[in-house]
């Protein structure tokens, strides 16, 4: 700022490009539980390699969500077979107090 208050220049901070991720990236679906002693139970896992997703956990949730799909931010359909944008989805179909998704760090 120059002496009459006004901005000569202003450069401002640049964001950091965010980085790609190497390796599997991992998803877990949790369900609140009263019962454990986190008040969680992880009910699936979801893990993306490439563009390849793979499921562990409770099978009639996984099958529920093949046949099924989960909704994307642009309001479209998408399958496990559609790979990261299924991933990505899923964070913003469960995330309510009773059932969510987190990715893992």
């Amino acid at each position: 700022m120059n002496e009459g208050g006004k901005i000569l220049e202003f450069t401002g901070v640049k964001e950091k490009d965010p980085v790609e991720k190497t390796g599997p990236r991992i998803i877990e679906i949790n369900r609140s539980d009263g019962k454990s002693p986190r008040g969680l139970v992880v009910l699936a896992i979801c893990k993306l390699e490439g563009d390849e997703i793979s499921f562990d956990g409770d099978e009639a949730f996984i099958k529920n969500l093949l046949r099924e799909g989960v909704i994307t931010n642009e309001g479209e359909k998408v399958f496990p077979r559609d790979g990261k944008r299924f991933f990505n989805a899923l964070s913003l179909n469960f995330r309510n107090p009773y059932l969510y998704a987190k990715e893992r760090e």
